[in-house]
């Protein structure tokens, strides 16, 4: 079965640039720009066959940042692995956030390499692909 995957970022280029190497990967991807919209992918597809394994987020969406995003993706008994893609400004809570169960950190600009190698970490192997370019 197709691993599903909602990448949630609201940057339309990195968005472009995460879903065609996921896409490749073999991954099925949904695509989100806001907190909200993510959240609706993620609860929706709990009652699907093929439910999201796995979130890619940045630091902020919309009105609502990264840490109130996981925090509603747990406290609706979701627990599902997390990848944050942060670059610049790091808010402070992504320190703590990288100690939380399940969640990897990926720095802009992303290397969709590391990117799979930190998918697998969190999905067990398969994830971490060679021919995955940069």
């Amino acid at each position: 079965m197709e691993k599903s995957v909602v990448v949630a970022i609201d940057d339309r280029r990195l968005q472009a640039i995460l879903r065609s190497g996921l896409d490749a990967a073999g991954f099925r991807v949904y695509t989100a720009m806001t907190g909200a919209e993510a959240l609706n992918w993620i609860t929706s597809l709990q009652n699907c066959s093929n439910p999201a394994g796995l979130v890619v987020m940045n630091t902020q969406l919309g009105t609502l940042s990264g840490r109130s995003l996981i925090d509603r993706i747990r406290d609706a008994g979701i627990d599902m692995p997390i990848v944050i893609v942060a670059g610049g400004r790091r808010p402070a809570w992504l320190g703590e956030a990288r100690d939380l169960p399940r969640v990897e950190t990926v720095s802009t600009p992303v290397n969709m390499k590391e990117m799979m190698c930190r998918i697998e970490e969190l999905l067990g192997p398969g994830g971490c692909h060679e021919d995955i370019g940069d």
